[in-house]
């Protein structure tokens, strides 16, 4: 019977090391992943199971229209519903969207906001930027710096 005992150890050991190796395969594959990402300059946009990705320059090309917010600031952007058009992302199915920025500050807006809502190219020190502007917000409580990330 010890016989039988040592050939289910020596299994044991082989499943365990297996699964050991399989957990270090998933982790290095998030970390390259991960890095991959922190590597984009621009910003990634998440609808359901797809990643999209806005570069800056892809940005840069896209038709930029100008606004002036309710404090009276003029910016040049692309509205949000625009950007999701050009991914032929349909907003209409869409409730909300939030935007984070890379320090982890994050802004909801609701879908009839979608069409009042723009990204706008900032560079600040020889970096380029994403920043969220509501015109409609009036004491800005919802501008985001930074933004590198949207979710829908």
């Amino acid at each position: 019977m010890e016989f039988g005992n040592e050939n289910n150890e020596g299994k044991l050991k082989k499943i365990i090391i297996i699964l050991a190796i399989l957990v270090i395969l998933l982790v290095a594959l998030s970390i390259i992943r991960q890095k991959q990402n922190e590597n984009f300059a621009g910003i990634m946009i998440e609808h359901k199971d797809q990643i999209f990705k806005l570069s800056f320059d892809r940005f840069e090309k896209l038709n930029r229209e100008n606004f002036v917010t309710l404090s009276g600031d003029e910016f040049q952007g692309i509205r949000i519903d625009k950007i999701l058009e050009y991914f032929k992302i349909d907003s209409s199915s869409i409730p909300k969207i939030k935007f984070i920025s890379r320090d982890g500050l994050r802004a909801t807006i609701k879908k009839a906001e979608i069409e009042e809502t723009y990204l706008v190219l900032k560079e600040k020190n020889n970096e380029q930027y994403f920043r969220l502007i509501i015109p409609e917000d009036e004491f800005k409580q919802r501008w985001i710096k930074y933004v590198s990330k949207i979710e829908l």
